[in-house]
């Protein structure tokens, strides 16, 4: 009886209409899913295209099934075609295994792309360029000035010193007049176990003609300790904790990171004597 009922119920006209929605509702989930992996890892927003693109796959696929012809020339797509909806249904069962995960213990949704994105980030260097103008060069001409910022290297178990010289290489290659590194510069223990002569050796490349600053991030140790100054300065690069520069055109201000140092100074108390007329740049 209840075959009977499932046989009848795949041929009615419901069922097509289910089938319909169904199809676009998961074609547009991967579309925006797979999207932004490409966004995280490639900087490229292209929903759309992926969407049109899995459209007519799944349309080829469904008209191969449909077709009564008793050779069929695309065979061999097909089958390739094949092989790529299996990757594709274990996707989109990881990707809502992911979503339902993050409603029922409040995660953030897209945790694992972003350590899917970092692990491949971390041989596949990309810079993006910003033109930053500031309202107040109205009132008075400030110099202009060039500057590169990057983050979140993590030496330690995937940053190995190879890589770590690729981006300097890269850096160095930059016509910039400063150089900011923005917070975990260091892989949680790895400060322990690194060859820190080698690295500061590797660091000390890049202030041969730019200047250079650093703060630190959560996974940096903590600033109390020595040695992370000892390191910096071999590096020559000038480590700003809770620490004010004032330059002609500008200022830089660096603040210590909140989970090794809860008692860093508060914002109010690092203004306290900057002439806010100027540009203030705050790392």
């Amino acid at each position: 009886m209840m075959n009977h009922f499932f046989s009848t119920f795949v041929r009615n006209r419901l069922f097509a209409i289910l089938f319909v929605i169904l199809f676009f509702g998961l074609v547009g989930y991967m579309s925006m899913r797979l999207g932004k992996i490409v966004e995280i890892v490639f900087s490229l927003r292209i929903y759309v295209f992926l969407f049109i693109s899995l459209c007519i796959y799944m349309i080829y696929m469904f008209i191969y099934e449909k077709s009564q012809k008793i050779y069929k020339k695309t065979h061999r797509l097909y089958a390739i075609c094949n092989v790529i909806l299996c990757f594709l249904i274990y996707m989109i069962i990881g990707f809502l295994v992911v979503d339902i995960m993050s409603m029922v213990i409040s995660i953030d949704v897209y945790i694992c792309y972003r350590y899917f994105s970092a692990c491949y980030n971390i041989w596949n260097y990309q810079s993006k360029t910003y033109l930053c103008k500031n309202g107040k060069c109205l009132y008075r001409r400030y110099k202009e000035y060039t500057s590169c910022f990057f983050e979140d290297i993590h030496i330690g178990h995937f940053m190995k010193s190879d890589q770590l010289d690729k981006i300097v290489k890269k850096v160095k290659c930059l016509t910039v007049d400063y150089v900011f590194i923005v917070g975990d510069t260091f892989n949680d223990d790895a400060f322990e176990y690194m060859n820190l002569k080698v690295i500061a050796q590797q660091f000390k490349e890049l202030s041969n003609h730019k200047k250079v600053y650093a703060v630190l991030g959560n996974h940096d140790p903590c600033s109390k300790h020595s040695r992370v100054y000892e390191f910096f300065e071999k590096a020559n690069i000038e480590l700003l904790v809770d620490d004010v520069r004032e330059f002609d055109d500008f200022y830089i201000i660096g603040r210590d990171d909140i989970t090794t140092n809860p008692y860093r100074k508060s914002l109010d108390e690092l203004f306290k004597h900057v002439n806010t007329d100027k540009p203030v740049i705050l790392l």
